[in-house]
């Protein structure tokens, strides 16, 4: 329902929050140490040393093939 329309009740349904933006996010930056070479960056999916982390699967569920 557009925000300036009301319902037959006449109740509007807006919430104040029009002039509030859409999203908002936090980034941090991340810092350029300890990168692996291009070549081990493509393969292990990152150049980050410190995101290299193992994929951990629990309860037996993804990751694997059942069959």
């Amino acid at each position: 329902m557009p925000p300036d329309k009301k319902d037959v009740a006449g109740e509007s349904h807006t919430w104040g929050l029009c002039d509030f933006p859409l999203a908002m996010v936090y980034v941090p930056l991340q810092v350029w140490r300890g990168l692996y070479d291009p070549v081990t960056g493509h393969d292990r999916g990152t150049i980050f040393r410190e995101l290299d982390k193992p994929l951990e699967v629990f309860g037996g569920r993804g990751g694997f093939c059942r069959g």
